[in-house]
């Protein structure tokens, strides 16, 4: 039986269990839709953390190194859903 691996990189020869491993989602999501969603959020996650941590190493103020954090962590995800969707629908599949 052949799985079908649904992340956004698979094109690309990305398993969907190396995105599982990689960011450390829920196996639940390998071979499913879902695992775009559950990446996407992870790696949101990960983005907004790391741009605050940076942003303070800086000496700015936690509010200002929220509102940085966020802004970068939402470009990211419009990005990635851009290209997601264009993935998808190539593919046939949502």
């Amino acid at each position: 039986m052949t799985t079908k691996n649904y992340n956004i990189n698979s094109e690309s020869g990305v398993d969907d269990m190396d995105v599982i491993e990689g960011l450390g989602v829920e196996h639940t999501h390998a071979y499913q839709p879902s695992i775009n969603e559950a990446a996407i959020n992870e790696v949101k996650k990960r983005n907004f953390d790391s741009v605050k941590a940076r942003v303070l190493s800086e000496g700015k103020s936690v509010q200002e190194a929220e509102k940085q954090a966020k802004r970068m962590a939402d470009k990211g995800e419009k990005e990635t859903r851009t290209r997601l969707a264009k993935v998808q629908k190539k593919r046939g599949y949502k």
